[in-house]
């Protein structure tokens, strides 16, 4: 029951900062009413351990799919891990346009390293 709550909690928590950045997003020709959830469990161990969920959250367009990843505070293994699963699933998904995290914190370090790693950040407060 508590996994259900939290994975609830989690859900109206992306709801809510997807809300409060949607001027940033449409900046960007990202329309946070077309972001959908998709959802796939690897159950062979095809792109990584058997077993493993990889849940992304997507904007599909004319010219390829915006992937999106949400976090109240992005930290270096949010980053790393975004990019990492993306890759794993990348022939699942499609053509993929952008990868952007939309994140209320991140660290300096953990905002120059999804710079590094291609992603596109979001975010309300840059912590020094």
């Amino acid at each position: 029951m508590v996994g259900s709550m939290g994975r609830r909690w989690g859900r109206d928590l992306e709801k809510a900062v997807l809300a409060i950045y949607r001027d940033e997003l449409k900046r960007r020709n990202i329309d946070p009413e077309k972001v959908r959830r998709f959802s796939y469990i690897d159950v062979e161990g095809r792109f990584g351990l058997r077993g493993s969920v990889y849940e992304f959250d997507v904007v599909i367009e004319d010219n390829g799919i915006s992937v999106i990843e949400i976090k109240s505070r992005a930290e270096r293994e949010n980053v790393d891990w975004f990019y990492e699963k993306v890759e794993r699933v990348r022939g699942l998904i499609g053509s993929i346009k952008r990868m952007v995290m939309v994140t209320v914190n991140i660290d300096k370090e953990v905002y120059e390293r999804a710079r590094e790693l291609g992603i596109d950040v979001i975010y309300g407060t840059m912590i020094e």
